[in-house]
């Protein structure tokens, strides 16, 4: 079956006397019987134009039509009324509600995933058309079972060529392999993106635990004299850690500014989280202030060990 979401539908009530009259002799199919049908409008030079379901509400008809389409069914309509007393109008309601019966189509919130163009898209209420109404070229059956989908192909073929024996089949596949195939290119992206995060995420640890480990090494004459001096070793260990980590806050706050304006450029790819996602940025600053943190206690820790008269005659 066709399928189709609400929200690109609308819908158009005629009210009045004999509306079925007035629209009989306008369209391509009968809509003095019984309704829904599907149909399409008929201009004088014999065109048909805007596709629409006719449905039955009471004494009015309802057209459900494609909304982009909406208002010149209605001037065109409007045009044919002449002077009968029927009112033509765009009814507020998003469209009609469709009735679970096979014949007239179906409403399935589970399809709402199948509607989805990309997985970024919003997941939107949709209907089954009958093929009846609205024949395709080609059409797909889906076959749900609680085995292996590939181990039913024969069955599900031998189903087929008893209605009709020179039916073809092709592109026999399992739902998952089509949304697989679907998200393949965004799936490499993605991984390749991973490897050069992670990559910049190895590289700048490494960076800071070089640049904090080494500028700490460079004081240990320092921790030398202040501990020759009085100084605890607690406190010289302090004093050395809470000055690494306001050179790595000042670096993380750098960071978070730039992330924050550069990951907007990869919002396309991303689905199910934002370019700006709290907990990524806090893994990230996270990682970053532990490395920090042991660039800076190891090797002050060290420092502290030795003694006091060999750390001043160091150069």
């Amino acid at each position: 079956m066709p399928a189709t979401t609400l929200t690109d539908r609308a819908v158009v009530r005629l009210a009045g006397e004999d509306v079925r009259g007035f629209l009989q002799g306008l369209v391509t199919s009968d809509v003095a019987g019984e309704l829904p049908v599907w149909t399409g409008l008929l201009t004088p030079q014999g065109k048909c134009l805007f596709d629409f379901l006719v449905w039955a509400d009471g004494n009015d008809l309802l057209l459900d039509c494609e909304a982009e389409a909406v208002d010149d069914l209605v001037k065109r309509l409007s045009v044919y009324r002449l002077r009968r007393p029927i009112a033509i109008e765009r009814d507020p309601s998003l469209a009609v509600h469709w009735s679970l019966d096979r014949d007239q189509g179906v409403l399935d919130p589970r399809f709402a995933m199948l509607g989805r163009r990309w997985l970024e898209a919003p997941s939107e209420p949709a209907y089954y058309l009958p093929s009846s109404q609205a024949p395709l070229e080609d059409m797909m059956i889906l076959v749900r079972t609680t085995t292996d989908p590939l181990s039913i192909v024969g069955a599900v073929r031998q189903a087929v060529w008893s209605i009709d024996p020179n039916q073809p089949i092709a592109n026999i596949s399992t739902l998952e392999k089509v949304v697989d195939d679907s998200i393949a290119q965004r799936r490499l992206n993605m991984l390749l993106m991973g490897l050069f995060g992670g990559l910049a995420i190895l590289l700048s640890a490494v960076g800071i635990y070089g640049l904090l480990s080494h500028a700490v090494t460079q004081r240990t004459q320092e921790m030398g004299i202040r501990m020759a001096l009085g100084a605890q070793r607690g406190m010289v260990l302090r004093l050395v850690i809470k000055q690494g980590l306001r050179l790595a806050t000042v670096g993380v706050v750098i960071g978070l500014v730039g992330a924050w304006a550069l990951t907007r450029l990869m919002a396309s790819l991303l689905f199910g989280v934002t370019p700006t996602d709290s907990v990524t940025l806090v893994a990230v600053v996270v990682t970053m202030v532990l490395v920090a943190l042991a660039a800076c206690y190891l090797p002050a820790r060290r420092a502290t060990k030795v003694d006091p008269l060999v750390a001043l005659r160091e150069e």
